[in-house]
């Protein structure tokens, strides 16, 4: 049926609407069709903003807030209760306050908390060791967040009480992807206030206006005058950068380059406090100004993704030699002569992508030729560039542990990552507001041990999952791993795949076994894991025993950052979601022959166990979830109905060990998704030993495989 492949095509290309007319006409056209096109209805309903007459500061958007307000935090003591008064005096009140702190040596974290117990829409999430960087923490209250749009306020800044009342209020009325407002009040060193006018026009598809135009202000990279819808910036995979200098240029450039509308509010609410000692403007003098370039490699790497848009070069050009002469101003004088250098590198990148210099004036045309006087043979993509003299480079292994009430098992847990081989490691423990005795050890460990870095939540997440993206968005090293807090490992663990992993530069690398503990019993597990590369089928990924154990293998952290692979917040199956996308875009994976990793199965309390219960039929609430997450990636459309099968057998295990009063509703449930499944998956795909499991929860399964899609519909 076109008709249905069209409206798929439509939803996989985020055009909800036009997905959502087709799959209503497919349905009056083939009501026998209502389960499966019914589904997809509902998956577009949910992606489609709604459009509200009217408009209420009370009202909930299916219970989450109406924005999330995010702040960086870093020794900002004398500032920070000023900016946290005028988040919590909005006459918005249906908001969440998620205050990143990274790693304050003063009393910033004291006058948090003490907001915290005043206001219970604030959550607290504390590294121990800072970053360095204000991207970083923005990132993880990204992927802590549940509002339906996003706000950013740094932490020495304030804003007036109507900002988001009147930023929100335009976006219901309009569902745009960006509301901006239309400048910013710049408060100088010396107590004088400059109203500053941002040239920020709006744009929506379609309407004749042009996208470019956006570029051509000076102010565009600027991420705190502005609301994001929270799910165009997930489902589009957009960041920041992790950079001491122009963190939000890389988020800013993809969110106006991706954004289907954007509105302005012809108001200015926001204060910025400009060039007190420590802020980012500060690193712009020494070193760190270098980081600048990272942050224009990811934009030439982000336009090569598309389809190498060379017509958006020169305004990238436009904007570097802004940035430049800015930048220049504040810059010690022994310093800029390599700076100019590396800026003419830049320089010449972007002039040989497209050479118009049409947006230029004469004087930027004149700074430009003067520039590629000093350009050196080298380009953006040469490793080792002066840019990274900010020492970006991390640990060799970076291993996540989410924590939450594990006091018994927790040290065993902690001690056997730090008593690694490998002594270049770090540990990133998230602590999900545990209330027994594992925090107070987490709390002498990170002072104790450098390597450890303590990130704790002041509200527990709930899911796995989300302590996870925390971790990912925190961790720095050259690969990634994770352990569950109540299992442990090896000594040799991490040695031996970061060994294979580089011998082979794989982007994923796995044991051949594991240990399994179950009581008093020890039971070592084969994986039989299949390796991919570019020349073989990528398929063979998807028929591993045990895909969904994301901890017997570590992954390349460009590679998951590049592709911003997370875990969608879900208290099962999250890790599936992840390594099924891990898989299906690796170029590369590998196997080392050994077993390190001891699995306690069936502990009371672990997600295992609970599945048994209320929360395996909720595995299938989940569903529609983790169709959206998958639908956001460019997965072919033969590893889809991989990961598909991979999925239904996730659902069959769990049938397997659910206790047998919740059986009725989980089998009702999943009937519900059933056409979904034969839509995408193809009869031969089926043995006859998976037939007859699926018949325990599909009675109307026939063995001939060739019917299975009949007995389905049935």
């Amino acid at each position: 049926m076109t008709s249905l492949k069209i409206a798929n095509e439509y939803f996989r290309g985020g055009l909800f609407e036009d997905a959502l007319s087709v799959y209503q006409r497919l349905l009056e056209e083939h009501p026998e069709l209502s389960q499966t096109i019914g589904f997809n209805i509902k998956l577009c309903e949910k992606r489609i903003p709604s459009v509200k007459a009217g408009y209420s500061d009370v009202t909930k958007i299916d219970g989450r807030p109406l924005v999330s307000v995010i702040i960086p935090s870093h020794n900002v003591e004398n500032f920070i209760d000023e900016c946290l008064l005028s988040v919590r005096n909005q006459t918005l009140k249906n908001i969440e306050i998620i205050v990143v702190d990274d790693g304050s040596s003063d009393l910033t974290v004291e006058k948090i908390s003490k907001h915290c117990a005043a206001d219970s829409r604030i959550v607290l999430i504390s590294n121990s060791r800072a970053s360095g960087n204000s991207g970083t923490p923005r990132n993880q209250g990204i992927r802590y967040c549940s509002g339906e749009y996003i706000s950013f306020v740094d932490s020495d800044d304030w804003i007036e009480p109507g900002m988001l009342f009147d930023l929100h209020g335009k976006a219901s009325s309009t569902g745009s992807d960006i509301v901006s407002s239309s400048g910013f009040f710049r408060e100088n060193s010396d107590g004088s206030t400059e109203t500053v006018k941002t040239k920020f026009n709006g744009f929506s598809l379609g309407d004749g206006s042009t996208r470019k135009d956006l570029f051509l202000s000076a102010h565009y990279p600027i991420a705190w005058f502005r609301i994001y819808k929270r799910a165009f910036v997930v489902d589009n995979h957009i960041r920041f950068g992790e950079t001491s200098t122009s963190a939000d240029l890389p988020f800013s450039f993809k969110s106006l380059f991706l954004a289907s509308s954007i509105d302005v509010v012809d108001s200015i609410y926001y204060h910025y406090r400009f060039d007190r000692p420590g802020s980012t403007i500060n690193h712009r003098k020494g070193e760190k100004s270098f980081q600048l370039f990272e942050a224009y490699k990811k934009i030439i790497k982000f336009l090569d993704k598309k389809n190498s848009k060379v017509e958006y070069f020169p305004y990238v050009l436009y904007k570097a030699l802004g940035d430049y002469t800015y930048n220049s101003r504040f810059l010690e004088v022994g310093l800029k002569a390599r700076f100019r250098k590396e800026m003419a590198s830049l320089a010449g990148e972007l002039y040989d992508r497209n050479n118009s210099l049409e947006i230029l004036s004469d004087y930027w045309r004149g700074l430009l030729s003067d520039l590629l006087k000093y350009r050196q043979p080298k380009t953006l993509n040469d490793e080792g560039s002066d840019a990274a003299s900010g020492d970006l480079r991390g640990p060799k292994v970076s291993v996540i542990v989410p924590a939450y009430n594990v006091q018994s098992y927790i040290e065993q847990c902690c001690r056997s990552v730090l008593d690694q081989t490998i002594s270049d490691i770090e540990l990133l423990i998230i602590d999900d507001n545990s209330s027994d005795g594992t925090s107070e050890y987490l709390e002498k460990l990170s002072k104790s041990d450098p390597r450890v870095c303590l990130i704790k939540c002041s509200r527990q997440t709930g899911n796995p999952a989300t302590p996870r993206n925390i971790g990912i968005a925190r961790a720095r090293g050259e690969y990634l791993a994770f352990v569950d807090s109540d299992d442990w490992v090896d000594s040799e663990m991490y040695g031996h795949l970061y060994q294979a992993a580089k011998n082979a530069e794989a982007d994923i690398a796995s044991a051949r076994h594991f240990f399994r503990h179950t009581d008093n019993k020890v039971e070592t597990l084969t994986i039989n894991y299949k390796t991919i590369s570019k020349t073989s089928d990528q398929n063979a990924a998807f028929s591993s025993g045990y895909f969904s154990n994301i901890w017997n293998r570590i992954y390349l952290r460009e590679f998951i950052i590049s592709n911003d692979i997370y875990f969608p917040k879900i208290f099962v199956s999250e890790d599936f979601c992840f390594s099924a996308v891990a898989h299906a875009l690796a170029d590369k994976t590998v196997t080392a022959d050994g077993g390190w990793y001891h699995y306690r199965y069936f502990r009371e309390g672990s997600t295992t166990d609970v599945r048994r219960g209320l929360k395996g039929v909720k595995t299938v609430d989940a569903f529609p979830i983790m169709i959206g997450y998958f639908n956001t990636y460019l997965i072919s459309e033969g590893v889809y109905k991989r990961i598909l099968k991979k999925q239904l057998e996730s659902f069959l295990y769990t049938f397997n060990i659910i206790e047998k009063s919740y059986q009725t509703e989980f089998v009702s449930k999943l009937r519900m998704y059933a056409p979904h499944f034969l839509d995408k998956l193809d009869p031969g795909q089926w043995t006859a030993a998976e037939i007859k499991k699926i018949s325990q929860i599909f009675p109307n399964v026939r063995s001939d495989e060739s019917n299975i899609a009949k007995s389905f519909k049935n």
